[in-house]
């Protein structure tokens, strides 16, 4: 999965989270490394189980030290799947 984040603060700021219909909340973390400018994060879902990434529900975001004052912008989220390849012999 990735997407545009903005942030006025740096840090590990933000969690994504993917949320399945059966219940599980799956979380990834993201430290901010770039401050007052757009960076494209990769959230790498590939170690969750397919029935829990088959049947997502919701995209859930979380503010870590909410308590700070700061700004975070999301902007076009977007998940793909790679090409397979194949190979065939002679």
């Amino acid at each position: 999965i990735k997407y545009g984040l903005y942030s006025s603060r740096t840090g590990a700021t933000i969690k994504i989270g993917i949320h399945d219909s059966g219940g599980t909340t799956t979380q990834f973390s993201h430290n901010v490394t770039v401050l007052n400018s757009w960076a494209t994060p990769t959230v790498d879902i590939s170690a969750v189980a397919n029935a829990n990434k088959d049947v997502i529900d919701s995209i859930v975001v979380t503010i870590i030290d909410a308590a700070e004052n700061h700004t975070f912008y999301l902007d076009d989220m977007f998940a793909w799947q790679p090409a397979q390849c194949v190979f065939i012999s002679d």
